[in-house]
């Protein structure tokens, strides 16, 4: 299981929302690209990089996210607000290796698609779910889908990876959705990356337990809860 450390940016800084509320924010008052650097000492090898502002349809943090992926030789995952083939690309461009769509593939069906037609091996789906049922928009918005209907449904898509976060547990630090990762390992045979309040040493243990294929940690890192290299 692949341990993903995370930088979620928001005007270029270091912040962790609550339960993916953007008026409930904490801002680490460290750079972006020494906190990469950090999580590279301690032996990480991927990075899980939001860009909140762009999934918040609020602009970006492509300086920052060009810096982290420039100075590092960490493998990095990216997504906020990818909404497009184009920026897909030129992501691609920048150096990410996975691009992570949330919203395209409900909102655009058509243009998803042809995302997984040309790109399918270099990206992942973020499933962001409160109460079971799919939100979109940086967690500001509700679809109509419910996961176990929407995991079936990308599934036939050809899609191979999802990120499943579970909203209520973000940030929380009260230890992972297992029962909802279990339900889903016995639904599909996609890759699954883990999200939401992973806080101890244990909820790793757990996770590995339940075969998902990678876990993504954030607050905990960040406010001394757990210590990386102790995980990896």
């Amino acid at each position: 299981m692949i341990i993903y450390p995370a930088i979620d940016l928001r005007g270029g800084r270091c912040v962790r929302l609550t339960q993916g509320d953007f008026n409930n924010q904490t801002t680490y008052e460290v750079d972006p690209t020494m906190m990469a650097e950090a999580f590279a000492s301690a032996g990480a090898e991927w990075l899980h990089v939001i860009d909140l502002d762009g999934a918040a349809d609020n602009g970006d943090n492509l300086r920052s996210v060009a810096s982290i992926i420039g100075l590092t030789n960490l493998r990095v995952q990216l997504g906020g607000g990818i909404r497009t083939i184009e920026q897909i690309e030129s992501l691609r461009a920048l150096g990410a290796q996975r691009i992570i769509v949330g919203t395209m593939p409900i909102e655009e069906p058509d243009m998803f698609k042809e995302a997984i037609r040309r790109f399918a091996h270099f990206l992942a789906v973020a499933i962001d779910v409160r109460d079971d049922r799919v939100s979109i928009h940086g967690w500001q918005s509700e679809s109509t889908w419910l996961i176990d209907d929407y995991v079936r449904h990308l599934e036939g898509l050809g899609v191979r990876t999802i990120i499943i976060t579970d909203i209520g547990r973000d940030g929380m630090l009260k230890g992972p959705n297992l029962s909802l990762y279990l339900r889903m390992k016995r639904l599909t045979p996609m890759d699954i990356i883990a999200s939401g309040g992973i806080s101890t040493k244990q909820d790793v243990v757990s996770l590995r337990t339940l075969g998902v294929q990678g876990a993504i940690i954030g607050k905990a890192l960040y406010e001394g809860h757990l210590a990386l290299k102790a995980v990896l």
